[in-house]
């Protein structure tokens, strides 16, 4: 997998989540994951999925 990419599709970003593709679907449609529409196709930024497992972390860190 090429992680210099910018922008994923649905199946890299839940790759690299370690999450499936329902899962990832869920999130966006919380809102907890913004993804990035060009034409038909549904994309998520790299830094996007970075800043996700960054809150995550800081969120676990609180509740510990």
């Amino acid at each position: 997998m090429n992680n210099d990419k910018l922008l994923l599709s649905e199946r890299e970003a839940a790759e690299r989540l370690c999450i499936g593709r329902s899962t990832l679907r869920k999130l966006m449609a919380q809102g907890t994951i913004r993804a990035v529409h060009i034409g038909r196709s549904v994309r998520f930024s790299a830094s996007e999925i970075q800043g996700f497992v960054a809150r995550l972390a800081t969120e676990d860190a609180r509740n510990t």
